[in-house]
Protein backbone atom coordinates (compact mmCIF):
# COMPACT_ATOMS: atom_id res chain seq x y z
CA UNK A 1 0.00 0.00 0.00
CA UNK A 2 1.39 3.30 -0.78
CA UNK A 3 1.90 6.41 1.80
CA UNK A 4 -0.29 8.62 -0.72
CA UNK A 5 -3.51 5.70 -0.39
CA UNK A 6 -2.44 5.89 3.62
CA UNK A 7 -2.37 9.77 4.03
CA UNK A 8 -5.55 9.98 1.67
CA UNK A 9 -7.65 7.66 4.21
CA UNK A 10 -6.87 9.95 7.42
CA UNK A 11 -3.59 9.14 8.25
CA UNK A 12 -1.04 12.11 8.79
CA UNK A 13 1.88 11.47 10.14
CA UNK A 14 3.65 14.43 12.56
CA UNK A 15 6.15 16.43 10.59
CA UNK A 16 9.18 16.27 10.29
CA UNK A 17 8.77 12.52 11.01
CA UNK A 18 10.77 11.46 14.27
CA UNK A 19 10.35 14.85 15.59
CA UNK A 20 8.70 13.19 19.01
CA UNK A 21 10.97 10.38 19.52
CA UNK A 22 14.33 12.43 18.60
CA UNK A 23 13.51 15.57 20.89
CA UNK A 24 13.21 16.20 24.01
CA UNK A 25 9.82 17.48 24.75
CA UNK A 26 9.31 18.12 28.69
CA UNK A 27 5.70 18.75 30.12
CA UNK A 28 5.06 21.35 32.76
CA UNK A 29 5.90 19.64 35.60
CA UNK A 30 9.07 17.91 34.48
CA UNK A 31 8.19 14.80 33.28
CA UNK A 32 8.06 13.57 29.24
CA UNK A 33 5.54 15.02 27.28
CA UNK A 34 5.24 12.31 24.46
CA UNK A 35 3.21 8.94 25.62
CA UNK A 36 2.49 5.62 24.32
CA UNK A 37 -0.80 4.53 22.63
CA UNK A 38 -0.03 0.19 22.81
CA UNK A 39 -3.49 -0.43 22.60
CA UNK A 40 -3.73 -1.94 18.87
CA UNK A 41 -4.77 -5.89 19.59
CA UNK A 42 -2.43 -7.32 16.93
CA UNK A 43 0.66 -5.02 18.19
CA UNK A 44 -0.14 -6.00 22.15
CA UNK A 45 -0.60 -10.02 21.50
CA UNK A 46 2.94 -9.44 19.73
CA UNK A 47 4.56 -7.51 22.48
CA UNK A 48 3.42 -11.11 24.53
CA UNK A 49 4.66 -13.34 21.82
CA UNK A 50 8.13 -11.69 23.03
CA UNK A 51 7.24 -11.52 26.40
CA UNK A 52 6.76 -15.07 26.60
CA UNK A 53 9.22 -15.96 24.00
CA UNK A 54 7.02 -17.06 21.32
CA UNK A 55 7.55 -13.74 18.57
CA UNK A 56 9.98 -16.28 16.28
CA UNK A 57 10.76 -20.02 16.64
CA UNK A 58 14.30 -18.69 15.60
CA UNK A 59 14.89 -16.66 18.66
CA UNK A 60 16.09 -18.32 21.66
CA UNK A 61 14.79 -17.73 25.05
CA UNK A 62 17.75 -15.56 26.02
CA UNK A 63 17.60 -13.55 22.49
CA UNK A 64 13.68 -13.31 23.04
CA UNK A 65 14.97 -12.00 26.77
CA UNK A 66 17.51 -9.48 25.60
CA UNK A 67 15.17 -7.81 23.14
CA UNK A 68 12.86 -7.29 25.61
CA UNK A 69 14.54 -5.09 27.85
CA UNK A 70 16.53 -3.54 25.07
CA UNK A 71 12.84 -2.66 23.58
CA UNK A 72 11.86 -1.26 26.68
CA UNK A 73 14.67 0.60 27.18
CA UNK A 74 13.84 1.95 23.42
CA UNK A 75 10.50 2.78 24.20
CA UNK A 76 11.56 5.03 27.42
CA UNK A 77 13.99 7.18 24.87
CA UNK A 78 11.45 7.45 22.47
CA UNK A 79 9.27 8.88 25.09
CA UNK A 80 11.26 11.32 26.30
CA UNK A 81 12.72 12.01 22.90
CA UNK A 82 16.25 10.85 22.68
CA UNK A 83 16.16 8.57 19.93
CA UNK A 84 19.22 9.24 17.09
CA UNK A 85 18.31 8.42 13.85
CA UNK A 86 20.18 7.33 10.83
CA UNK A 87 21.27 3.71 9.20
CA UNK A 88 23.66 2.72 12.56
CA UNK A 89 21.69 4.54 15.04
CA UNK A 90 18.35 3.19 16.79
CA UNK A 91 16.11 4.72 14.83
CA UNK A 92 15.12 5.32 10.89
CA UNK A 93 12.48 7.10 9.28
CA UNK A 94 10.23 4.53 7.31
CA UNK A 95 8.50 5.89 3.83
CA UNK A 96 8.03 9.66 5.15
CA UNK A 97 5.46 8.50 7.16
CA UNK A 98 6.99 6.43 10.24
CA UNK A 99 9.71 5.70 12.87
CA UNK A 100 11.08 2.34 12.90
CA UNK A 101 13.13 1.67 16.04
CA UNK A 102 16.07 -0.67 16.07
CA UNK A 103 16.86 -2.44 19.65
CA UNK A 104 19.68 -4.60 19.16
CA UNK A 105 21.28 -7.23 21.05
CA UNK A 106 25.28 -6.68 22.48
CA UNK A 107 26.18 -9.90 20.17
CA UNK A 108 24.92 -11.61 17.54
CA UNK A 109 24.52 -15.08 18.59
CA UNK A 110 23.91 -18.03 15.89
CA UNK A 111 22.37 -20.97 18.22
CA UNK A 112 21.85 -24.42 17.29
CA UNK A 113 22.70 -23.24 13.07
CA UNK A 114 19.93 -20.42 13.19
CA UNK A 115 20.57 -17.40 11.71
CA UNK A 116 20.04 -14.28 13.88
CA UNK A 117 17.26 -12.33 13.81
CA UNK A 118 17.01 -8.70 13.90
CA UNK A 119 13.81 -6.95 15.86
CA UNK A 120 12.09 -3.35 14.64
CA UNK A 121 9.26 -1.71 15.85
CA UNK A 122 7.30 0.55 14.12
CA UNK A 123 6.09 3.42 15.25
CA UNK A 124 3.33 5.98 13.99
CA UNK A 125 3.29 9.79 15.22
CA UNK A 126 0.00 11.01 14.24
CA UNK A 127 -0.40 14.67 13.73
CA UNK A 128 -3.94 14.87 14.95
CA UNK A 129 -3.21 13.68 18.66
CA UNK A 130 -0.14 15.98 19.88
CA UNK A 131 2.87 13.68 21.56
CA UNK A 132 1.66 10.24 20.85
CA UNK A 133 3.21 7.95 19.94
CA UNK A 134 1.36 4.76 18.64
CA UNK A 135 3.13 0.85 18.32
CA UNK A 136 2.02 -0.17 15.13
CA UNK A 137 4.12 -3.51 14.60
CA UNK A 138 6.20 -5.56 16.10
CA UNK A 139 8.22 -8.15 13.82
CA UNK A 140 11.45 -10.09 13.24
CA UNK A 141 13.23 -10.07 9.67
CA UNK A 142 16.40 -11.94 8.93
CA UNK A 143 19.41 -10.54 9.59
CA UNK A 144 20.68 -10.92 5.68
CA UNK A 145 19.57 -9.51 2.25
CA UNK A 146 17.06 -11.98 2.42
CA UNK A 147 15.40 -9.91 5.58
CA UNK A 148 14.71 -6.66 3.51
CA UNK A 149 11.43 -8.40 1.79
CA UNK A 150 10.23 -9.56 5.40
CA UNK A 151 10.86 -5.88 6.63
CA UNK A 152 9.00 -4.57 3.53
CA UNK A 153 6.04 -6.90 4.33
CA UNK A 154 6.71 -5.78 8.10
CA UNK A 155 6.15 -2.02 6.78
CA UNK A 156 3.28 -2.86 5.02
CA UNK A 157 1.65 -4.32 8.22
CA UNK A 158 2.51 -1.11 9.94
CA UNK A 159 1.13 1.36 7.30
CA UNK A 160 -2.11 -0.42 7.22
CA UNK A 161 -2.32 -0.36 10.76
CA UNK A 162 -1.60 3.42 10.79
CA UNK A 163 -4.53 3.23 9.01
CA UNK A 164 -6.78 1.55 11.19
CA UNK A 165 -5.69 3.32 13.95
CA UNK A 166 -6.37 6.94 12.34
Amino acid sequence: MSVGVIQSRSYYPHRPIGERCGHAQISNDGRPANEWDLKIPEFREEMDQLEENRLHPSLTWAEHQDYMAKLTGLMLKARLGQIAFGKAEEGNHIRDTLVELKPRLESKRVAFGKKPRLLRLYVAEPARTPRLLVGLHLATKADSEGGLTEQNESIDVAMERAYSWA
